[in-house]
């Protein structure tokens, strides 16, 4: 069997669905980090936190329900806001190493 056993980087049981540390998105990963988003922003856990330890802000920029995906350069965020037929897919890129988000696309209603 390869690798570790797993451990917990970070946890957050509530029966309040009002925090801002809820999971909004689904979960990439490198060496690194852990990446997610919540309410009110994208964030990253390091791969070496303990419980308890809290995430740190990647970029406010985005938030809420979104699509990531990740490679070596940056984290990928695809978010789509309203529905059928009005509604905005947005398309971001964010640089894991300087934070910086950039919105590559933007289509339909703003």
């Amino acid at each position: 069997m390869y690798g570790s056993e797993p451990r917990t980087l970070w946890q957050n049981i509530t029966t309040i669905c009002s925090t801002s540390r809820v999971l909004a998105s689904n979960i990439v990963a490198d060496a690194d980090y852990v990446y997610w988003t919540t309410s009110t922003a994208l964030v990253r856990q390091s791969t070496n936190a303990n419980v308890g330890d809290a995430p740190e802000t990647v970029t406010t920029d985005i938030s809420g329900g979104a699509e990531l995906a990740i490679d070596g350069n940056g984290v990928h965020v695809l978010k789509v806001t309203g529905s059928s037929p009005s509604y905005t897919a947005q398309f971001w890129t964010v640089n894991k190493t300087t934070k910086v988000a950039k919105q590559v696309w933007t289509y339909g209603e703003e």
